[in-house]
């Protein structure tokens, strides 16, 4: 099954999402046989620092955002606060979903009144979070719902001042959540242990990124996270459902799989760039996880 990531592998997403001055966008995401996304969708676990609602239109998904696993149908919600590590599978055969993304900052205001100093600080600022999940049971939901189809239509349109339009409803909805009680403490959503776990899981992905190409063992890593690698390996495991090893494989044949859609390198030299010094190995790590050979990927994904 071939992973859909926007994010080159690393945690933090460095795609900026809209422009500077209209950092919005509204991405539609059809699965299935003979849709724009035929193969069976799933995001690697990231983040980023712009808010995003994700609506489901139609099938199943599973969602897990700071550790927290959900199953998702049609017609519900999703909301991911600011540096949340979350990642979303499709768990049926069609599906389809928006990710209505933006970036807090659109609606910050220079001067603080009583809605900034309220609502909206205390949510940018981590203080408060989101509820994440918005079913139809919900007695808020028809509401809340009204307001988010809204915004995508307005945004799918692109008429004038669609921008403009966008971030109005964007303050209305925030603003109806809030009355719905749907914008709560992080601490209660969230323990102290839990937030280090992430930060700790956070802190060694970055780490694999940058280092991809090189030796890492458990000691650097336990090293890395002030931790022994019992631990570490038990608490990875919890995170991800993989050892910390197996998760550096995967990261490496995702790494590979992307220079093999992007350019022209053999397939010796990208085994090396991405870690490997047996290229029998990668071969077969890479059929293993991926169900293909890496000749076999690249003429079936090459960009050009």
């Amino acid at each position: 099954m071939q992973t859909i990531s926007r994010n080159n592998n690393t945690l933090l997403e460095p795609i900026p999402h809209g422009s500077d001055l209209q950092p919005i966008e509204n991405l539609e995401f059809s699965i299935g046989p003979n849709k724009p996304w035929p193969e069976k969708f799933e995001t690697t676990l990231h983040w980023h620092p712009e808010i995003e609602i994700i609506y489901i239109s139609d099938g199943n998904f599973n969602l897990e955002i700071n550790m927290d696993k959900f199953e998702l149908s049609s017609g519900d919600f999703v909301f991911i606060g600011s540096q949340d590590l979350h990642k979303l599978r499709i768990n049926s055969v069609n599906g389809k979903h928006n990710a209505l993304i933006f970036h807090p900052k659109m609606l910050n205001f220079s001067y603080e009144d009583e809605f900034q100093k309220s609502i909206l600080t205390p949510l940018f600022s981590g203080e408060k979070t989101f509820l994440h999940v918005l079913s139809k049971n919900n007695t808020d939901y028809k509401k809340i719902s009204a307001i988010i189809k809204k915004i995508l239509c307005t945004i799918n349109t692109k008429e004038d001042d669609w921008y403009f339009d966008s971030k109005l409803l964007l303050l209305k909805l925030i603003k109806s959540m809030n009355d719905s009680n749907m914008l709560i403490s992080s601490e209660i959503l969230m323990s102290s242990k839990r937030h280090e776990m992430i930060e700790r899981f956070k802190l060694i992905s970055e780490y694999m990124d940058k280092h991809i190409d090189e030796h890492i063992s458990l000691e650097t890593l336990s090293s890395l996270t002030s931790t022994n690698s019992q631990y570490l390996c038990r608490f990875f495991k919890e995170m991800s459902g993989m050892t910390p090893i197996q998760y550096l494989i995967q990261k490496r044949i995702d790494s590979a799989a992307l220079m093999l859609n992007n350019n022209n390198l053999s397939v010796i030299d990208i085994a090396m760039e991405c870690g490997f010094d047996n290229v029998s190995y990668f071969i077969r790590k890479f059929k293993e996880l991926k169900g293909l050979t890496p000749n076999e990927y690249r003429k079936l994904y090459k960009r050009f």
